[in-house]
């Protein structure tokens, strides 16, 4: 009995470990952020502009974790959560694109709070989608993203350095979703449901309010 009760306080002690790995990765360049010096990055280098991107929008943010979350609980395969995850990466770099060639897309915002409702509510209640339907509603919602990052690109920032840097925190938010995903599965599933339960609770006040 004492070694079981060992067992599972060394399990308990792994898991906060890598639960603050993941939440130091995931908040690592808004902190790197407050340190003197960093404003002339910001208004200098594109690439930092970029990447700091996801990280300042509540929006962005919890959408991609999220996804990462979703991923994890109910995709098995390897080769499906990376897929899923490319499906997203792929279609924001789209929407971008079209931003920044001035295409209009409709509804942009609304549609960005539609996506932690959804997003939210896959994680909360960890419905098995077929490959192809999880890839559409990724890409539907992530060319959302992507155009908003676009259009919210500082007019004196060079495009390629910027959507790399934003595409590179995107990765990041996304991996550590999945990787505290990955972590809470096989022991605290449930909290991944309830933190996709407030995800969509959050989307639902902010659509009411849009």
């Amino acid at each position: 009995m004492q070694q079981t009760n060992q067992t599972l306080v060394n399990k308990a002690h792994t898991m906060k470990q890598h639960l603050i790995f993941a939440t130091v990765s995931m908040f690592a360049p808004a902190w790197a952020l407050a340190h003197p010096g960093h404003a002339n990055d910001l208004t200098h280098n594109a690439f930092y502009m970029g990447l700091i991107h996801p990280f300042t929008g509540t929006d962005h943010l919890l959408a991609m974790l999220t996804v990462g979350l979703w991923v994890a609980l109910t995709m098995t395969s390897r080769v499906q959560q990376a897929s899923t995850l490319m499906a997203f990466l792929v279609a924001m770099l789209i929407g971008s694109v079209l931003s920044m060639q001035g295409t209009h897309l409709p509804a942009v915002e609304p549609f960005i709070l539609l996506s932690l409702l959804v997003f939210g509510l896959l994680a909360a209640t960890a419905v098995r989608l077929p490959s192809w339907i999880a890839f559409g509603i990724t890409a539907f919602f992530a060319l959302f993203h992507g155009f908003a990052h676009g259009h919210e690109m500082p007019a004196q920032a060079q495009a390629m350095g910027y959507m790399g840097g934003f595409l590179i925190g995107t990765v990041a938010l996304l991996l550590a979703g999945t990787y505290v995903g990955q972590t809470l599965r096989p022991h605290a599933n449930w909290a991944i449901r309830t933190a996709g339960a407030l995800v969509a609770t959050y989307g639902v006040t902010l659509l009411s309010l849009a």
